[in-house]
């Protein structure tokens, strides 16, 4: 079953255009990556997806349910979540504060899904009393993926999950990311650290200057030179 198909996607921010023509899809229990230099509309793209980014032209189907111009709040009681780049937690909330909004949607399930989260990320469960603006890069990191999972998503958007942290909170983050992966959670990753991001993904898609510039399987693009070409700006 095909969970988000994405065709024709344009995004443009007045007269820069920032996304061109993107068509991709995520299967369900399938763990897909979006990869490309800095600039490439990778983030653009995922925003677009949940109505953060202005969608100029194309089509986005989740579930098979047109959901181009669905107010983001209404996406995320049908299955689609975002965990955004720079983790943006609140951090005047509490770690088991911010998790009680990130599970608004299903609030009888609440409780058994924050200790769920707890289970996953024990770090959080220590802290679970602490301001999130206290937390360290890599626990706020934890603690914006643990929000987005307690909404129960279909589909969980992962933008730059190690986007400014330690080689060594990197490792965890996507042993995390990997353990999502194992436990069939279908997600879309948008990430620059290729090497990392095809270590735990079945499938990748290559941007560069906006467009998808070729696409495969973890094993497939390890092998080629296209990301290469689309890092070193050959595209």
């Amino acid at each position: 079953m095909t969970v988000l198909e994405v065709e024709g996607l344009e995004v443009a921010y007045g007269a820069v255009v920032a996304v061109r023509g993107v068509d991709l899809a995520v299967a369900a229990g399938e763990a897909v990556a979006l990869v490309g230099a800095n600039g490439a509309g990778k983030s653009s793209t995922l925003n677009a997806v949940v109505g953060l980014a202005p969608a100029t032209a194309g089509r986005i189907r989740f579930k098979g349910d047109e959901i181009r111009g669905v107010p983001t709040e209404r996406l995320v009681r049908r299955g689609l979540t975002l965990s955004p780049e720079g983790r943006r937690v609140f951090p005047g909330l509490t770690v088991e504060e911010n998790l009680v909004v990130g599970g608004y949607a299903r609030r009888r399930a609440a409780a058994r899904t924050a200790a769920e989260m707890y289970s996953l990320f024990p770090i959080l469960a220590e802290r679970r009393r602490q301001l999130a603006g206290t937390l360290s890069g890599g626990q706020q990191q934890m603690l914006a993926i643990a929000r987005a999972l307690m909404s129960g998503p279909e589909l969980l958007l992962l933008d730059e999950p190690s986007l400014g942290l330690a080689p060594q909170i990197v490792e965890q983050i996507f042993d995390l990311v990997a353990t999502l992966r194992g436990r069939g959670v279908t997600m879309l990753l948008v990430e620059q650290n290729v090497a990392m991001a095809l270590d735990v993904v079945d499938r990748a898609y290559v941007m560069a200057q906006g467009r998808i510039v070729g696409s495969g399987t973890a094993a497939e693009l390890r092998a080629s030179d296209l990301v290469a070409a689309a890092y070193l700006g050959a595209h």
